[in-house]
């Protein structure tokens, strides 16, 4: 029932709020990047658990500075780059929820920057997995900044995100959202494009978005 939803949501604010004043104690006693880390790890949850609107961003904006903090501390942290990133995509799809969709493609645009970072810390580790996942990630951030962005700067970072999507493709060749998500770069290159360069990639986003409805 709608009141056995509201205890239980009145119940995970509790122990939210009771998480957030341990890690304000435990960063006052020491800090530490951990604590730092877990603290905006908390924050990012209760703004997509419990809240909307203002409420939630107030929380992805405190989650952005805590993963900042827990950087400063660790600079070489591939987590706490990669939550980071994933709180500035929280704040994004806030906005263009909220109908600021300029202040969605900012948002994306910073959390494509942190992805970039992220995939960079996986590769100079050795993890090669996480920085592909990161790099695609990268991709889907710049996609998604640019949809409305006609600039020479937009069509060089879409046929980056191109590449990058291809990549992936090939090593994830059952991926139906990669797929759209090509497709949809594809899509706006070719309306960037002259006629006879346009047509062939409409024709390339059309296999890519055929191939997916297969998959899915």
């Amino acid at each position: 029932t709608c009141m056995a939803r509201d205890e239980v949501s009145g119940q995970a604010e509790i122990l939210y709020n009771e998480a957030v004043q341990k890690f304000q104690r435990a960063v006052a006693l020491a800090p530490s990047h951990r604590a730092y880390h877990l603290w905006g790890d908390v924050l990012v949850r209760q703004g997509c658990v419990l809240y909307s609107g203002e409420q939630a961003r107030e929380r992805f904006i405190d989650a952005c500075g805590k993963f900042a903090t827990a950087r400063e501390l660790k600079p070489d942290s591939f987590i706490s780059t990669r939550a980071w990133a994933d709180a500035l995509t929280c704040l994004a799809e806030e906005a263009l929820e909220s109908g600021r969709d300029g202040a969605s493609a900012a948002f994306y645009r910073a959390s494509s920057e942190k992805y970039a970072e992220a995939a960079e810390i996986a590769e100079r580790l050795g993890h090669a997995d996480h920085a592909a996942l990161m790099q695609y990630r990268y991709a889907e951030a710049v996609l998604m900044s640019a949809l409305d962005d006609t600039g020479a700067d937009a069509v060089e970072r879409i046929a980056d995100a191109c590449g990058i999507f291809k990549a992936w493709g090939r090593l994830n060749p059952d991926d139906a959202h990669a797929l759209c998500l090509w497709g949809t770069a594809l899509g706006l290159l070719a309306d960037w494009n002259e006629s006879s360069a346009a047509i062939k990639l409409y024709r390339t986003a059309c296999d890519k978005f055929e191939t997916a409805m297969q998959l899915d």
